[in-house]
C-alpha cells in the first residue's frame, strides 16, 4: 500500500470525515484511506477537536515526529467560534480557501492547518467548508462564469467570476425541514416518498411562495381528511420550492451546477429540471478532496 503523505479534513456540524492522501508531487492525488464519524462539531466542545482527530488518525501516524510531523489540512467548522479555533473570513470577491492558519498541536507528529470561511457584506452572509468544494471545482474548470447550488443544513448558492466567488446566499432549507418534520405537528403527516407529489409541491410554492405557511397546514389536512400519506414529499417541496423562489433571480437564466453527495442533492436536481433549468450534479466529496489538495500544493509545494 501506498503511504499516507498528507491528511484531509472536512469537520462539519453533523459530521466528521478524514481522508490519508497520497501525493505524487504533480497535479494528481490519490485516496489511500478514509474514516466517517458523526462527531460534527455540535457534538464537541472545543478542547475535544484534537483528541478526537487523533482517536481516528492515530494509526496512520507511526514514523512521525517533530522533525517528520504530518500535514493535516482542515476545512469546515474546525475553525468556527464554536470549533477548534476560530479562523478568519476572507471576503468576497475572492478566489476562496486561499488563506489558512496553523494550530498548536499537543502532538508533534501532526502540523494541523485550518482554512479560513468566506463573508459578504451586503447581505451580510458567511460560509465554512463549502469555499473549499468551490475552490476544488474551479481548479477544475476551464470556463470563468457558474452558479452552483450546494444543498445541506444551510443551503449555499454561489456565483463565479472570473474564477472568483463574486456573491454568494444561504438558505436556511435544511434546518427548517429538520425541525418541521420532527418538532412540528407535521411529524405525524411524514408518511411516504412520491416524486409527484415533491414536483407538485415545488410548482406550487413557486407560483405563491407568499402562501407556503397555509400550504404547509394543508399538508396535515390532507393527511386527516383524504389519508394522503405523503407529508414528506409535500413538505421538502414546500421548503425546496421556497429557497428557490428567492434564488430565482440567479437560476432563471443560468444553467445550475450542484454539489453535493447524496439524495437531497437529487431532490434539488429534480426541482430546477421541473422548471426547465439546465443542471449537472457533481459530488461533493471528491470536490472536497481536491480543494484540500490544492491548499496542500499551496502550502508544501509552492504551487
Amino acid at each position: 500500500m501506498k503511504k499516507i503523505d498528507w491528511i484531509a479534513v472536512d469537520w462539519g456540524t453533523s459530521h466528521l470525515r478524514i481522508w490519508g492522501m497520497n501525493d505524487a508531487m504533480n497535479d494528481s492525488c490519490v485516496t489511500i484511506a478514509e474514516k466517517f464519524s458523526t462527531q460534527g462539531m455540535k457534538n464537541l466542545e472545543p478542547n475535544q477537536f484534537e483528541t478526537i482527530l487523533l482517536e481516528h488518525i492515530g494509526e496512520w501516524l507511526d514514523g512521525c515526529d517533530s522533525d517528520s510531523a504530518m500535514p493535516v489540512i482542515a476545512c469546515g467548522m474546525a475553525g468556527a467560534r464554536q470549533g477548534w479555533v476560530e479562523a478568519p473570513y476572507d471576503k468576497v470577491p475572492c478566489l476562496p480557501a486561499q488563506n489558512t492558519i496553523t494550530i498548536s498541536s499537543n502532538d508533534a507528529r501532526i502540523k494541523m492547518h485550518v482554512i479560513a470561511g468566506l463573508c459578504q457584506d451586503n447581505p451580510p452572509d458567511v460560509m465554512r467548508g463549502e469555499e473549499t468544494m468551490i475552490l476544488g471545482y474551479i481548479s477544475q474548470q476551464q470556463e470563468k462564469k457558474h452558479l452552483l447550488c450546494l444543498p445541506g443544513t444551510h443551503s449555499k448558492w454561489a456565483v463565479i467570476d472570473n474564477g472568483e466567488v463574486s456573491s454568494f446566499q444561504t438558505s436556511m432549507s435544511g434546518e427548517l425541514f429538520a425541525l418541521l418534520s420532527t418538532q412540528s405537528v407535521l411529524r405525524h403527516n411524514l408518511g411516504q416518498w412520491d416524486d409527484d407529489c415533491f414536483i407538485k409541491s415545488i410548482s406550487a410554492t413557486l407560483a405563491n411562495p407568499e402562501k407556503t405557511n397555509i400550504r404547509l397546514f394543508n399538508i396535515r389536512a390532507l393527511n386527516l381528511l383524504y389519508n394522503d400519506n405523503h407529508g414528506i414529499a409535500y413538505l421538502s417541496g414546500a421548503i425546496i420550492g421556497l429557497e428557490l423562489a428567492g434564488m430565482k433571480p440567479l437560476w432563471q437564466e443560468n444553467a445550475v451546477t450542484i454539489i453535493g453527495d447524496n439524495t437531497l442533492a437529487g431532490y434539488y436536481k429534480m426541482a430546477l429540471e421541473s422548471q426547465n433549468v439546465s443542471v449537472q450534479m457533481i459530488d461533493g466529496s471528491m470536490l472536497v478532496r481536491a480543494g484540500l489538495h490544492q491548499i496542500y500544493r499551496k502550502l508544501y509545494q509552492n504551487a
